[in-house]
């Protein structure tokens, strides 16, 4: 068949090809011939660029060249041998193989390798993946130099593999310890040229492999290498069966924000467009640069005479410019140590360099600040009291007290708990409802210079009688709505009793040092046994006091008491405005929509403490929060997406600060902080951000290594 072809022909100046070859690059209508545009631009007098687009399902990477070695030949006027086959030739070929007993034994090889469950590599991005995979992409060129290079020859020929393997595993282990996975799938195309006849042939023969590697931390490089070696090589003896036709027999979830099975490649190039000449006539390819990435990362190698080019692809909606130069570095990191020490195990091979290990270790944990760290939580509270005596302290439906009232009342419960015995390190249970009482009993508990367990009464039965008998507690605080939960053995003491406030108002001797027990919260504990944490006062002294700089505006800041006692998240809610202060106010622990929908309602708290399922109600709620009371949210416990965090401040028209805490209970309610950026943070999740003042936070691999930074970590 006769198909037209059109040469464009035009003239320009240099500076405007820039413009005039992107431009030229346009989508093809797959069922109109040809798949392919020719333009010639004349830039000089003796002086061209020939501008040839072609789809790729006509042609790879050796058809570009078989193309230009066609059309110099044929310019110096040397006519092409016939060829033996043409590609409908190789087409029909394909189609009948698929018919034999050699394709059903590679189908199965495939299926075998793939038969469990798939793993998805999850490297840390900069940016919230596309709902969408996007393809705007942009790429890095480096280089490693010819001594590193002849070594990694040198290596190869030692493990009896080639360059293309050990690049991969070492490609393999920079992804396993980005994503901080093992099970590792890495795409790579292949020739598909397998017989010598299709060699000559312009077309679409490239296949894609699929190879799939265990990058364990405790296996040797050189270990490592040899079953990379074998899954290449099997991938090659059954390279025929094609990518599209595997990713239909596993019949894949499809997500569309990526691409099936794999979304990273490595490839391994011996094409090189060269500069030829022919007479006083010179071809040489002109640096296009392109913007597109078909897969997340796609790491390509060319061999050259002065070592390896390397180039790494990478899709922009996923990763910035910095991110990749970084990924570049701790590759070529990874590649020195994997030289010099090839016996060495995964997990030994470290990619931080000496600047990020220092601003790791030093410089981002140089958190120290001045705190009260020789007083206890007690003397912070007496001294509050000092300076604002006749504010209200907490409030509870139309109960009030104020600073000096709650401080009385404080002092008389210590005393009758001092009279039983209670003393530093002492364990007194606390079993009640939300109510003034509540505050009292752990303030009283404190002051008497033993130290709370926080009881829910909402738990089981079991549970309740569990912690009372692994704390040893002989004291139990109650109030009349908890007082007959359970049989204690021991002594109960009902704080609605009235006399238990008839002794002395005035301030204790504080008999606590800083080291001192204050409370032993229960955590579920990962034996199935609920776990209790033991926290000493200088601990709750360092908390507070950063959390009052970080979270106090002034002394009318209003926190509402809501959550659970046995819940670290009301530490927060407690002691930051007693120390500050600020006002507690107390909510029944109804159900948690209910008492949200109340606090938001009432419009008298500033400051809320909440979990991201609390904050995620907010969002069904019918309320005016224009001008709402809330200034910030401090949202701990849980992941904080992002997502919520941009509608809750939309929801306030911008006018609230939302702070991400994290830190698990040993170490004392939060140990990091992040304050919610809407337009920086852009990622799934919000950060957990930095330590706190006087915090030290590492984040390492399973060998308590630490990673570098953009990678995972515990």
């Amino acid at each position: 068949d006769q198909v037209d072809v059109e040469i464009q022909y035009t003239k320009a100046q240099h500076h405007e090809l820039e413009r005039l070859v992107p431009a030229f690059i346009e989508p093809f209508d797959l069922s109109q011939a040809p798949l392919f545009r020719v333009k010639l631009i004349q830039t000089a007098l003796e002086k061209h660029l020939f501008v040839f687009d072609m789809h790729h399902i006509i042609s790879d990477g050796t058809s570009m060249n078989l193309l230009i070695q066609d059309f110099i030949q044929l310019y110096e006027g040397i006519d092409l041998p016939d060829l033996r086959i043409q590609y409908k030739d190789f087409a029909v070929w394909q189609n009948e193989m698929f018919a034999t007993k050699e394709m059903e034994k590679q189908k199965q090889y495939w299926l075998a390798q793939f038969s469990d469950e798939l793993p998805v590599l999850n490297l840390p991005t900069d940016y919230m993946r596309p709902s969408i995979q996007s393809f705007e992409g942009d790429h890095l060129h480096f280089k490693l130099d010819k001594m590193i290079t002849t070594k990694l020859g040198e290596l190869a020929k030692e493990t009896n593999t080639t360059l293309y393997m050990i690049l991969l595993a070492i490609y393999t282990i920079l992804l396993s310890k980005y994503a901080g996975q093992e099970d590792i799938i890495v795409g790579s195309p292949t020739a598909g040229r397998t017989h010598v006849d299709t060699e000559p042939v312009v077309g679409m023969f490239v296949n894609t492999l699929v190879i799939r590697n265990a990058a364990e931390a405790d296996k040797t490089f050189t270990s490592f290498l040899t079953e990379v070696k074998e899954n290449t090589l099997r991938a090659m003896e059954n390279e025929n069966y094609p990518l599209e036709d595997l990713l239909e027999s596993l019949n894949l979830t499809r997500d569309m924000s990526r691409n099936p099975l794999f979304s990273v490649m490595f490839n391994m190039l011996n094409i090189e467009m060269k500069e030829m000449k022919v007479d006083n006539l010179s071809f040489k390819p002109y640096p296009l640069e392109s913007h597109i990435s078909k897969f997340d990362l796609t790491l390509t190698v060319r061999e050259e005479s002065d070592g390896l080019l390397l180039n790494m692809e990478y899709c922009t909606k996923l990763f910035k410019q910095e991110t990749i130069e970084r990924m570049i570095t701790h590759l070529g990191l990874l590649t020195q140590q994997i030289i010099e020490k090839p016996e060495a195990t995964l997990g030994e091979f470290d990619m931080l360099m000496e600047q990020e290990k220092h601003q790791q270790l030093v410089e981002l944990n140089d958190t120290t600040v001045d705190y009260p760290k020789h007083k206890t939580m007690i003397q912070l509270l007496e001294e509050q009291v000092e300076k604002t005596p006749n504010h209200v302290a907490v409030e509870f439906e139309d109960q009030q007290l104020t600073y000096e009232e709650l401080n009385g009342q404080v002092n008389q419960l210590a005393r009758m708990l001092k009279n039983k015995g209670i003393g530093p390190d002492q364990l007194v249970a606390i079993m009640v409802e939300h109510s003034i009482e509540m505050v009292i009993g752990v303030l009283g508990i404190m002051k008497a210079g033993g130290a709370y367990v926080p009881i829910d009464p909402t738990y089981p039965t079991d549970r309740i009688l569990y912690m009372l008998e692994d704390t040893n507690c002989r004291l139990l605080l109650v109030t009349n709505e908890t007082n007959d939960i359970v049989q204690f053995t021991g002594e109960v003491m009902n704080l609605n009793d009235s006399n238990v406030y008839r002794g002395m108002t005035s301030n204790l001797e504080v008999i606590n040092q800083p080291n001192d027990l204050i409370y032993v919260i229960y955590t579920s504990g990962s034996t199935g046994k609920p776990k209790g944490v033991m926290i000493e006062h200088q601990g709750l002294v360092n908390y507070i006091w950063w959390a009052k700089q970080t979270y106090m505006g002034n002394d009318e800041e209003v926190l509402p008491l809501y959550s659970s006692l046995s819940f670290d998240l009301t530490v927060t809610s407690i002691y930051t405005p007693l120390i500050s202060g600020g006002k507690v106010l107390i909510y029944r622990n109804e159900q948690q929509e209910n008492v949200l929908y109340n606090i938001i309602k009432d419009n008298q708290s500033s400051v809320i403490k909440l979990t991201p399922s609390h904050l995620s109600l907010l969002k069904e709620m019918d309320l005016q929060l224009n001008s709402s009371s809330i200034k910030r949210f401090i949202v701990g416990g849980e992941e904080l997406k992002v997502s919520l965090a941009k509608k809750i401040k939309q929801m306030f028209d911008g006018n609230v600060e939302i702070y991400n805490e994290y830190g698990p209970t040993e170490t004392v309610v939060g140990c990091m902080i992040h304050r919610y950026d809407i337009e920086n943070d852009n990622k799934e999740s919000v950060p957990i951000g930095v330590p706190a003042h006087n915090t030290k936070i590492y984040i390492l691999d399973e060998r308590l290594n630490p990673v570098p930074f953009n990678t995972v970590g515990e």
